[in-house]
């Protein structure tokens, strides 16, 4: 009976194990989401930056200066580079607010049968 016991702690203490450096992971994976909340709010402002000087009354005028010359050696004198990345960012931005919606209903909405 002793050795039974002691086969159950082992099993016992390597499930507090496994989880332990799941959640010394999930400390890491918290800390990683902080970050990402300031990058993902620098984005926003990027995105805004970018879209106002595209929107901007002079874009237009400076662009067709700079077809003139130089326009080859810039990112953002691509019209198409400029909208494209904005959709781009809406696109991934809708993906991860379906992944966290649906992990959300996942926890706490979802009847459980």
């Amino acid at each position: 009976m002793n050795i039974i016991m002691q086969d159950n702690i082992l099993e016992i203490e390597k499930k507090f194990k496994m989880i332990d450096e799941k959640m010394h992971q999930m400390k890491k994976d918290i800390d990683f989401l902080e970050r990402f909340l300031f990058k993902y709010a620098n984005a926003i402002t990027n995105l805004k930056e970018i879209e106002e000087f595209y929107y901007s009354d002079s874009y237009m005028n400076d662009l067709a200066i700079m077809e003139k010359g130089v326009v080859d050696k810039y990112w953002s004198a691509s019209q198409d580079g400029i909208w494209n990345m904005g959709i781009e960012f809406r696109s991934v931005r809708i993906k991860l607010l379906k992944m966290i919606t649906d992990h959300i209903y996942e926890e706490t909405l979802k009847i459980q049968k």
